[in-house]
Order: C-alpha cells, then sequence, then structure tokens
C-alpha cells in the first residue's frame, strides 16, 4: 500500500494566494455595485483583453476548434474562440451582478414581488421548477 504524504504548500505561496483571494473579492464586492450594463460592457472588455493576454489559452482554443471543425477557415475559428472569450467574461460579470441575489436578481429575471419566496417555497417542498 501506498503512503500517502500530506504535501505542504510553502508559507510565501500561500500568503501570495492569500492576498490575490483578498483582492478579488474586494474587486468582485466593487463590481457589484455598478449597474448591469457597466457590469455587462466590463465583462465583454475582460474577454477581449483575455483574448490577447491568454497566449496559451488561446492556443488550445484554436487546437480544438481545429479538430472540432476542420472544414472552417482559420479566421473563422478565431472569431469563434474570440466570442466564446467575450461572452465568458460577460457571463463572469453577470453572475457577479446578481451575486447575493433580492431585488437586483428579482429585477434581472422578471420576477414580481413575492414570486421568489413562491419559488423557495416549491424548491423547499421537494417540487421541481
Amino acid at each position: 500500500m501506498l503512503a500517502l504524504r500530506a504535501m505542504s504548500v510553502p508559507l510565501p505561496t500561500r500568503l501570495r494566494r492569500g492576498l490575490r483571494s483578498l483582492l478579488l473579492e474586494a474587486a468582485v464586492r466593487v463590481l457589484m455595485l455598478l449597474p448591469f450594463r457597466s457590469l455587462y460592457a466590463l465583462g465583454g472588455a475582460a474577454g477581449r483583453l483575455g483574448w490577447r493576454l491568454a497566449r496559451r489559452t488561446r492556443g488550445i482554443m484554436l487546437e480544438q476548434l481545429a479538430v472540432a471543425f476542420p472544414d472552417r477557415a482559420p479566421a473563422e475559428r478565431e472569431a469563434v474562440a474570440r466570442a466564446s472569450l467575450v461572452h465568458l467574461g460577460r457571463l463572469a460579470a453577470e453572475v457577479m451582478g446578481l451575486r447575493g441575489g433580492g431585488p437586483r436578481l428579482e429585477a434581472a429575471m422578471g420576477l414580481s414581488p413575492g414570486s421568489e419566496r413562491t419559488l423557495r417555497d416549491a424548491v423547499a417542498r421537494g417540487r421541481g421548477v
């Protein structure tokens, strides 16, 4: 039987990761305060920036699209990959904007007053929605 040892992460690495997590959490809390339109625009911009900066990810995406769509032109596959990162950025922004629920979530989903409670009650009773 193999003996499993606990792998310890060096203190500087743990501190760097902890600081990065705190900064990310602070950024999310600030971004949550922005209106959806602004969040959506920032998310799209983050996706476009990610396309330019994340060479490795971009390369993997293009390789996978070449396998999935060998008949498509490289420019078309590149447009699909870029659009997917822009969409991912916008989706992440939407998730940040809806974090915490409440009236903002109701407004985004078009829920009428009190329907959130009805929805929660249905879920609590084990009924599908």
